[in-house]
């Protein structure tokens, strides 16, 4: 069963996966300022970003947080966390596969 995706996977890696209530409150503060930032029209150049790649950030945190609210707290122990370099080639084989 897939879970996330390889870019998901090494976003979550960056903030603390032992409590899943935690992580999804720290994804949902990355979303809420990460939108608040884009949704400025001076952010570009005031928090010298990338309006493409911030948007994509914000796509992939979102894509995260929806998954893991789907997740309940039994699953998200069966987990493994784990970034990679593997390249996501965009089939469904993500990481953080766990047995059924």
């Amino acid at each position: 069963m897939m879970l996330f995706t390889v870019p998901e996977m090494n976003l979550i890696c960056m903030f603390d996966t032992s409590d899943r209530q935690r992580l999804l409150e720290e994804l949902k503060l990355a979303v809420s300022d990460l939108d608040f930032i884009l949704s400025h029209d001076d952010a570009e150049e005031f928090y010298e970003i990338n309006h493409a790649e911030e948007t994509e950030l914000l796509d992939l945190l979102q894509s995260a947080v929806k998954k893991l609210k789907n997740l309940t707290d039994e699953q998200f122990t069966e987990i493994v966390f784990q970034s990679t370099n593997e390249r996501d080639d965009g089939d469904d084989g993500g990481v953080g596969d766990r047995e059924d």
